[in-house]
């Protein structure tokens, strides 16, 4: 739920103002109740300064179909039996419904509605009734059995902490990645696992198009980004031999939660991100092996190239410094 129906930047505004208008009627002090909105109305013009609506209704409509096929539908939301019969469950049309009309896709409507804010009008936005179904029904449907589940993983996990704590009793142990901020060094290194298996310490261009299958989805190479493979045309992004370097492999300790992280060098320089590990080092998460542990991480070159070349963004990659 949290990375499909919070994946857009209109859902947390609106569950925001759900938030805070659930009890912004009961306050009786008028003082503190325009400071709430004051504060409200400073979150929205944050919000619209970034806000692209057309980019943000394509995901809505996108995540909330992925959504729609699997997840059960007696775990769904009931606005999507509206979604069914109003717009035969084609979220692309429930989608540009929303956009149009939802004062949190316009900032001249939110302006509107921020000059006399208001619950009953607000109950009537489209973006407004759907964030309401979908969070109020969660709660009383997935919500609980969820709720069960945390609750039953926080006990076994304190069980598996304390038995950690007493096998390594004295040892100076990681902290958990998820929620902290943690920094881990190592090199950029090559990976022998076992006889006769050699991994590069970095992969290239030519390796997607080795791997192509139009069969499978995770696989499908885009004609735009063939195209310029054919041509070579990897502008400032290539090597010193005109070859586009894709991945690289580093000593770096990697575990659940680090996805995404920077991968900077020792001038402070961000090189890459680091989003994956190698299947020989699985047990990682158990215990660091030096020989098998391998963090892969995505080249700043190739991100940049896809940014300028494949995507034609190249406006935001003048905004960056870039250091060659």
């Amino acid at each position: 739920m949290e990375e499909a129906v919070f994946g857009t930047e209109i859902v947390p505004l609106t569950n925001r103002f759900r938030q805070i208008f659930s009890i912004i009627d009961t306050l009786k002090n008028e003082r503190v109740k325009s400071a709430i909105l004051a504060e409200l109305k400073i979150k929205a013009d944050e919000y619209f300064k970034d806000f692209n609506p057309s980019t943000d209704q394509k995901v809505f409509a996108a995540l909330m179909t992925i959504y729609y096929n699997d997840i059960p539908k007696p775990n769904q939301p009931s606005v999507f039996r509206e979604v069914e019969k109003k717009y035969d469950s084609d979220f692309n049309k429930y989608a540009a419904y929303i956009y149009s009309k939802s004062i949190f896709a316009s900032k001249q409507k939110m302006d509107a509605f921020m000059e006399n804010p208001n619950s009953k009008e607000l109950n009537k936005d489209p973006a407004f009734k759907f964030v309401k179904s979908f969070i109020t029904e969660f709660r009383t449907t997935i919500g609980v059995v969820y709720s069960q589940v945390q609750v039953d993983l926080e006990k076994n996990n304190n069980l598996y902490v304390h038995g950690i704590l007493e096998m390594k009793k004295g040892q100076k142990l990681y902290p958990d990645a998820n929620f902290t901020m943690r920094l881990t060094y190592g090199s950029v290194q090559d990976c022998v696992p076992g006889d006769a298996v050699y991994y590069n310490y970095y992969t290239t261009i030519e390796g997607i198009m080795m791997k192509e299958d139009s069969t499978n989805e995770e696989f499908i190479v885009p004609k735009k980004l063939k195209e310029l493979y054919y041509k070579k045309d990897y502008g400032r992004y290539a090597d010193k031999q005109g070859q586009l370097t894709v991945c690289f492999i580093t000593t770096n300790d990697i575990t659940g939660g680090n996805s995404g992280s920077p991968v900077i060098n020792g001038k402070g320089q961000l090189i890459g991100t680091a989003f994956d590990g190698n299947w020989e080092a699985m047990s990682g998460d158990i215990i660091y092996e030096p020989l098998l542990q391998r963090c892969i991480s995505v080249d700043i070159r190739y991100v940049l190239f896809l940014i300028d070349k494949f995507a034609g963004a190249g406006h935001l990659v003048k905004e960056m410094t870039l250091i060659e």
